[in-house]
């Protein structure tokens, strides 16, 4: 291997390294965040679940297109890995609508600042490059539409921050498809994205601040000169924004009362750990 190779490797060991050593010490899911009076809310509304039942349909439907489109090869490529993890907490939801498990709560917190990585990168870098590209359903649901979704569930959901452990897991899923890809160079000798390839003097950088990518199995081509501004770092900017909006709802529940029945009340109140009101949910 090159010496570039090399730190590479010591980049993706280190980052790995650390965002282990914080999930194990600072575990997210003991983080009191994620703990909620679960026993004290209301049955799930109807139409919370027809919006957790229709989303998993369309992201169904999208995933066996993109299959069949593609013959399987999105299954190499990031932005499937994404909308898997994102078609698996629609099944969550459908089986715990009241929230009882803290995980779920913390799979949200995971899933929107990679998926925003994702919007972010193809409509504002990728998009005025190809062009009718990426003018197709299954693009637009992929890099958009779920996103919209993923959203209404943040809003409609618990009202907490977001424990800033939790940014270690996006650190850890970043840089374990870096390493996924790596290892499919090793057998195969091509890079998924050119980004990834270790060779190229710049490569450290890019693994950090400014790689070349291109985020579906139909953009691999012509692409090389996509730049944007870095995988892992991108992660972490769109995790500081998921934080901001959170605080932006506590500070709502907190500080926004709103008439109800004659009386002011908070629009939505907050629980700690060992308060008695329930928080809103889809």
């Amino acid at each position: 291997m090159t010496t570039t190779a090399y730190i590479v490797g010591a980049e993706l060991i280190l980052a790995t390294a650390v965002s282990v050593w914080v999930i194990y010490f600072q575990a997210p899911l003991a983080h009191e965040e994620y703990v909620s009076s679960y026993a004290l809310r209301p049955p799930p509304r109807l139409i919370g679940r027809l919006f957790h039942f229709s989303s998993l349909v369309l992201f169904l439907v999208v995933a066996g297109a993109d299959l069949r489109q593609t013959n399987g090869s999105c299954l190499l490529y990031y932005t499937f890995w994404n909308f898997v993890l994102q078609t698996a907490y629609w099944i969550w939801a459908l089986i715990d609508p009241k929230r009882t498990s803290r995980a779920r709560s913390m799979f949200l917190d995971l899933l929107l600042p990679t998926n925003m990585v994702m919007v972010v990168v193809v409509w504002a870098i990728l998009y005025p490059l190809v062009g009718d590209d990426l003018n197709n359903w299954i693009s637009c649901t992929q890099h958009g539409g779920n996103l919209v979704l993923l959203l209404i569930e943040f809003v409609c959901s618990d009202v907490r921050s977001v424990p800033l452990s939790t940014g270690a897991l996006v650190g850890l899923w970043a840089t374990t498809y870096a390493t996924f890809a790596w290892v499919v160079h090793s057998f195969t000798n091509v890079w998924l994205y050119p980004f990834l390839d270790v060779d190229q003097p710049w490569a450290p950088l890019w693994y950090v601040t400014s790689p070349y990518i291109s985020l579906c199995p139909s953009l691999s081509r012509g692409t090389a000169s996509c730049r944007y501004l870095g995988l892992l770092a991108l992660h972490i900017v769109f995790f500081g924004v998921v934080a901001l909006l959170a605080a932006i709802k506590v500070y709502i529940a907190e500080h926004i009362p709103v008439d109800y029945d004659g009386t002011s009340k908070l629009l939505l109140p907050r629980v700690t750990p060992k308060g008695s009101q329930h928080r809103p949910t889809t």
